[in-house]
């Protein structure tokens, strides 16, 4: 699963959330041959790792090809237009599980998926593409997460559970079982998500309430 029998290096790219997946990859004894950062100059030292330059380097197929990446930017569209374009030149992702985690044999982990450490996967729930799962979360039996979500440190998940594509649940979110969160909704921190919500709403409080609807990108 950390997709050590892949032996081309990692390239991070984002160097904010990428930095923990920098320490992931290290635990898992992982080859990294830099980040991608567009706000960083090339050769950039960042925690003792490279910056090898910004995203145009996603458009090289020589560079492409002699790499594995890791989307770890925290929005979950962002990830996945990363993963398109890698994977447009016939680029393969990391899928990457910190050894501390605890992944049932029957869960499902999609690739490009990065689990930080510490956190619980029962069993068969389904991971998709690119999903980012910070530390010290609960992910609860059958529950699905659509492609690009991300999961903040200390989210704790009921069974059967569905986040669909590119949700964003803050620090401490809890939600109960058999509720469903629709696409690109975000989460407060400390929120408790009590009955389902519809897709691009921000959602606040204990139970959380729907307090502002999400404008899509034209």
């Amino acid at each position: 699963m950390s997709g050590a029998a892949d032996g081309r290096p990692i390239v991070i790219i984002g160097t904010g959330e990428g930095r923990c997946v920098l320490e992931t990859c290290r635990d898992l004894g992982l080859a990294v041959a830099g980040f991608l950062d567009t706000r960083r100059p090339a050769g950039e030292i960042v925690n003792d790792c490279p910056v090898l330059g910004g995203e145009a380097l996603l458009d090289d197929p020589a560079f492409v090809a002699a790499h594995r990446f890791a989307p770890s930017v925290g929005e979950g569209g962002r990830r996945l237009a990363y993963a398109a374009r890698v994977e447009r030149l016939g680029g393969g992702l990391a899928t990457l599980v910190h050894p501390s985690n605890r992944v049932s044999l029957y869960a499902e982990i999609g690739a490009g998926s990065i689990l930080l450490g510490k956190s619980v996967v029962n069993p068969n729930a389904s991971l998709g593409r690119c999903v980012l799962v910070d530390w010290d979360c609960t992910i609860g039996h059958d529950d699905r997460l659509g492609d690009g979500v991300f999961l903040a440190p200390g989210c704790h998940l009921g069974g059967r559970v569905v986040c669909e594509a590119e949700c964003f649940l803050g620090l401490g979110a809890i939600v109960v079982p058999d509720v469903r969160i629709g696409a690109r909704s975000v989460v407060g921190a400390g929120s408790t998500v009590t009955r389902d919500l519809p897709a691009d709403v921000v959602a606040l409080g204990n139970p959380a309430k729907v307090v502002k609807r999400r404008e899509r990108a034209a």
